[in-house]
């Protein structure tokens, strides 16, 4: 069995500014996401994991640099990046509303094909993801940390706990909140979902 600790990586000024950030954004953490990051650490020091994964994306790299710096190995992973939202990268949420409703829409009725122009789809991104799936079935770490990001994480989620795409949106966030997972390498019960004690006296989004 194999218990998964999943973060979202802390704030960056795109989230503090509702704008988009995807795969093609390589934004770094504000100050505020460095203190969530921080904060995070102390309430789960690196003897809590044997190994930790993060994206390729340095926003989740900054999210872990604690565990790093502690000497817990760290794998990353292109399969493990933020969903790409295409030409809508870096445009204010606002902008890109009743898009974003609609492609919402489509993927809750099963749509998993249905992407941003230019951009992915959940069915690209579950099919990457089976790379991170796999090394950590063949991998000998039991206890492991994975950061990444909004919407690959809502993905993530429901292929370790074996539902549909359609489902993504039940599994809330914000910036270092986390879930954990039991995991035998198929079916993954969710333990603690969406949880921000440890972000206390820091806040988020």
């Amino acid at each position: 069995m194999f218990r998964l600790h999943i973060i979202r990586h802390g704030e960056t000024a795109y989230n503090f500014s509702g704008k988009i950030q995807g795969r093609g954004i390589d934004s770094s953490l504000n100050d505020r996401g460095m203190q969530q990051a921080e904060a995070f650490s102390r309430a789960y020091p690196p003897d809590h994991f044997d190994v930790v994964y993060c994206s390729t994306l340095q926003r989740t790299r900054q999210t872990i640099q604690a565990y790093v710096d502690a000497g817990l190995p760290c794998v990353e992973l292109a399969a493990l990046d933020e969903f790409n939202w295409g030409e809508v990268e870096g445009q204010p949420y606002s902008v890109y509303a009743d898009t974003y409703r609609e492609m919402i829409g489509a993927w809750s009725e099963g749509d998993y094909h249905k992407a941003p122009h230019l951009g992915e789809s959940p069915a690209a991104v579950a099919l990457r993801q089976q790379e991170a799936l796999q090394m950590w079935r063949l991998g000998a770490d039991r206890r492991i940390l994975v950061c990444m990001h909004g919407r690959a994480l809502r993905l993530m989620l429901c292929q370790l706990t074996q539902l549909p795409l359609s489902r993504m949106e039940s599994f809330t966030h914000t910036n270092l909140s986390l879930y954990v997972l039991d995991w035998d390498g198929e079916q993954g019960r969710i333990q603690v979902a969406d949880n921000r004690d440890h972000l206390q006296g820091v806040g988020s989004l």
